[in-house]
C-alpha cells in the first residue's frame, strides 16, 4: 500500500511524542527495579542493565525501518507493544486507520 504524504508527515511527527511517553514508562520501571530491597547492588545493576538491553533491542526491531515503505511495519510493532493508543491515530487518513485500528484493538485486548 502506497503511504500517502500526508499520513508521512504525521507519522514522523507522533514517533518521537510515542517513544518518550512510552520510554517515561519504561524508565519508570526501571527505576523501581533499582529499589527493589531484596536484592543486593550488583544484582539490581546488572537485572536493570539486562532489562534495558532487551527494551533497547526490542525498539531496534519496533522502530528500526525509517523509510516510508516500512511505515505500516513500524506502526504494527508499535502497537504490538502498546507504544500507540487509539487517539494517536486520529489525524491519519482513513486508509491508515481501518488498517491499524484492528491490530491496535488486538493487542489492546491483550493487554488489557
Amino acid at each position: 500500500m502506497k503511504v500517502k504524504e500526508s499520513d508521512w508527515k504525521q507519522y514522523r511527527a507522533l514517533v518521537p511524542v510515542v517513544r518518550d511517553r512510552y520510554l517515561a514508562k519504561k524508565n519508570g520501571a526501571f527505576a523501581r527495579m533499582l529499589e527493589n530491597i531484596r536484592k543486593n547492588p550488583t544484582e539490581l545493576f546488572w537485572d536493570t542493565h539486562e532489562a534495558i538491553i532487551e527494551e533497547g533491542k526490542l525498539l531496534s526491531r519496533v522502530m528500526g525501518y525509517e523509510t516510508r515503505s516500512k511505515m505500516y511495519v513500524n506502526l504494527e510493532g508499535m502497537c504490538r507493544i502498546g507504544m500507540i493508543e487509539a487517539r494517536d491515530l486520529e489525524g491519519f487518513s482513513g486508509e491508515l486507520v481501518a488498517r491499524m485500528q484492528p491490530i491496535l484493538d488486538r493487542f489492546a485486548k491483550l493487554a488489557g
